[in-house]
């Protein structure tokens, strides 16, 4: 009976790859190798800052629930908050703080 070629074509990764490798030894043969490299830092900065904003915005996110579950215990169990160590006066006042104070 006849024989099957089995041929391995190349998926998307290996084709960015391959054009990625390329265009970097054509940078360093035409001396762009440093406007690489600068491209590449901002690309690492601006991740550092979008990585820095989301932990903000959590932290943010994280006390604002906090605060308002603490204003809920303050208000409708004040006995819980003897399990945790705070007076009403001090639960209500951590509560009325805004999300971005520390």
């Amino acid at each position: 009976m006849g024989t099957q070629l089995h041929m391995q074509v190349p998926g998307p990764a290996a084709h960015v790859r391959e054009r990625y490798a390329m265009s970097l030894s054509s940078w360093s043969r035409t001396g762009m190798g440093l406007v690489h490299a600068e491209s590449h830092r901002r690309h690492q900065l601006l991740g550092e800052m979008l990585g820095n904003l989301l932990g903000t915005v959590w932290v943010w996110a994280m006390r604002h629930r906090t605060r308002r579950a603490l204003g809920d215990i303050a208000e409708w169990s004040p006995d819980r908050l003897k399990d945790i160590g705070l007076t009403r006066q001090q639960a209500l006042h951590e509560s009325a703080k805004f999300f971005w104070q520390g």
